[in-house]
């Protein structure tokens, strides 16, 4: 429906081709082991940052 939506009201063309990309990026987004080992990455770059270190918290 929202699909359809967007096709006929909003946009003059089909917006079919974005479902697998929009459904991909979902799926990353709730894999909470890929966020996890994210947001290890990004406190190790945090930590090496001397400008972030004092000021930036990462949840791990």
């Amino acid at each position: 429906m929202v699909r359809w939506m967007f096709e006929n009201w909003v946009f003059d063309l089909t917006v079919y081709f974005a479902v697998a990309f929009v459904s991909d990026h979902i799926q990353r987004e709730l894999d909470f082991e890929l966020e996890a080992e994210n947001a290890k990455r990004t406190a190790k770059f945090i930590a090496a940052e001397p400008r972030l270190n004092d000021d930036v918290y990462i949840p791990l």
